[in-house]
C-alpha cells in the first residue's frame, strides 16, 4: 500500500503544479487584455433617440374656426367594445348649429356649441359620446361655413366694379383672396404691376376702419406687414390704377 500513496501523492502534485500554472497564465491574460481596454480611446457615449416633435404634425384643419348658426359640422368616430346603444350611429354625418347655438346629437341629447372653436365642439362631443359609448379617433370638420362672410370689390378694366361674396374660414389673407380671384374678376398682367388694395372692416364701435394694403411690398420685397388676415364681414378693395 505504501507504493499506492507514493503514486497519488505524486498526481496530487503534478495537478496543484498545474492548477497553479493555469492560474498563472490566467492572471498574465487578464493582465494582457487590461493593458489593450486601457490604451483603447473609450467607447461613444450612447447617443440619445430625438425627442418627439409635431413641427411636421398636421393641425387640425378647421380647429380654430369658430363655430355660429347655421354652420354645418361632420362628425366622425369609431367605437371600441359592445353593445353600442341604439342611436349612436346616427350621431355620424351633418348637423347644424341652430339659431340657440346648440347641436343635437339625438339620443344623447344637445350640445353647446355656438362660439366655441371646432376643437373645442370635438372636445365636447367626445366628453358626451363617452358617457354611453367607449368612443376613439372622433374628429369633427366643417362641412358648411354658412355663418361668415367676406366681399371682394374688384374694379378692374372694362369690366366695371363687381363684387363677390365669399366664406370666410378665418385663415384668408389679402394674398390669398387676390391670387384666388375668379375667372371674372381675375387681374391682368398689366393689372397686376398697378394693383392698388385695402381692406375695409366694421370696428366693434360701428365705425369703418380702412386698412391700407402695401401690394408691391407684399408681392415684390416679401414684406407681410400688410398681408392682413380677413375676418367676417371684411370688404377687400382691389382697383388698378394707371
Amino acid at each position: 500500500m505504501r507504493w499506492l500513496k507514493s503514486i497519488l501523492g505524486l498526481v496530487a502534485v503534478v495537478v496543484l503544479t498545474l492548477l497553479a500554472w493555469e492560474s498563472r497564465q490566467t492572471r498574465r491574460e487578464l493582465a494582457r487584455l487590461t493593458e489593450l481596454m486601457s490604451a483603447q480611446p473609450p467607447p461613444p457615449a450612447p447617443v440619445p433617440p430625438p425627442a418627439p416633435t409635431t413641427a411636421g404634425a398636421d393641425p387640425h384643419p378647421d380647429g380654430d374656426y369658430t363655430l355660429e348658426p347655421p354652420d354645418i359640422v361632420e362628425i366622425d368616430f369609431r367605437t371600441t367594445g359592445d353593445p353600442v346603444p341604439v342611436g349612436t350611429e346616427s350621431v355620424r354625418g351633418k348637423h347644424i348649429v341652430h339659431p340657440d347655438g346648440t347641436m343635437s346629437l339625438g339620443v344623447f341629447g344637445d350640445v353647446a356649441v355656438g362660439g366655441g372653436t371646432v376643437a373645442a365642439a370635438e372636445a365636447l362631443v367626445r366628453s358626451r359620446l363617452a358617457k354611453y359609448v367607449a368612443v376613439e379617433e372622433l374628429t369633427i370638420r366643417v362641412a358648411g361655413f354658412n355663418s361668415k362672410r367676406f366681399y371682394v370689390i374688384t374694379d378692374c378694366g372694362a369690366g366695371g366694379e363687381q363684387v363677390v361674396r365669399q366664406p370666410c374660414f378665418g385663415n384668408e389673407t389679402v394674398l390669398h383672396v387676390i391670387g384666388s380671384l375668379g375667372p371674372t374678376q381675375k387681374l391682368s398682367a398689366k393689372e397686376a404691376r398697378t394693383v392698388k388694395a385695402w381692406v375695409a372692416r366694421r370696428a366693434k364701435s360701428g365705425a369703418d376702419q380702412v386698412l391700407p394694403v402695401d401690394w408691391v411690398a407684399i408681392t415684390q420685397r416679401s414684406e407681410m406687414g400688410t398681408n392682413h388676415r380677413i375676418r367676417d364681414g371684411d370688404r377687400v378693395y382691389v382697383k388698378s390704377v394707371e
